[in-house]
């Protein structure tokens, strides 16, 4: 039997990723919120694949750490590199696109460095508030959005189409409304 060869691409990642945030949200709903690190794990990779999602149009050495840009594959740099270079008009060379909102970077920093915290589990022991991650996670969900739905720069391709994330966008914001 032939061995099966399996791809991953940033499109199925970013539906999983929207998937199990979702998922992690009802379990916070029904009283488990130690599953609010793993929603905001997962708002962190649907936010970062949405960003080389809208980056990629343009080129994909944009998604990519500076010491591989003379390689076929690299390291997809965090999101704050991410979310500047999204700022640069020279990067928006499609009709309609838009700039994304500028006046989150400081958010943006944080998100980063609560995720490697969480990835990492450094220090072993950490507080945050509910309202603070929570909070983070609708920054997050509201980015995407944007890319989604509003930039118009997004790379489709694969098994996925707008449609299907602009879905899970509502159900997302549906469970985000309701007090959890």
């Amino acid at each position: 039997m032939p061995e099966k060869i399996i791809s991953f691409e940033l499109e199925t990642d970013l539906l999983m990723a929207l998937e199990s945030l979702s998922s992690s949200l009802k379990k916070i709903k029904n009283g488990r919120e130690s599953y609010l690190k793993w929603a905001f794990i997962f708002g962190h990779t649907a936010l970062q694949s949405t960003m080389c999602l809208s980056l990629i149009t343009t080129s994909s050495f944009l998604v990519r750490n500076k010491s591989f840009y003379q390689e076929d594959a690299g390291d997809l740099d965090n999101i704050e590199w991410l979310y500047q270079k999204l700022q640069k008009p020279e990067f928006l060379p499609y009709t309609g696109s838009k700039i994304i909102p500028k006046n989150e970077l400081n958010q943006i920093k944080n998100i980063q460095k609560i995720r490697n915290t969480f990835i990492h589990q450094q220090p072993d022991l950490y507080i945050f508030t509910f309202k603070e991650l929570f909070d983070f996670i609708i920054l997050m969900v509201r980015l995407i959005r944007f890319l989604v739905s509003q930039s118009e720069r997004m790379s489709f391709g694969g098994n996925v189409n707008k449609k299907c994330f602009e879905d899970w966008l509502d159900i997302l914001e549906k469970q985000l409304r309701v007090s959890l």
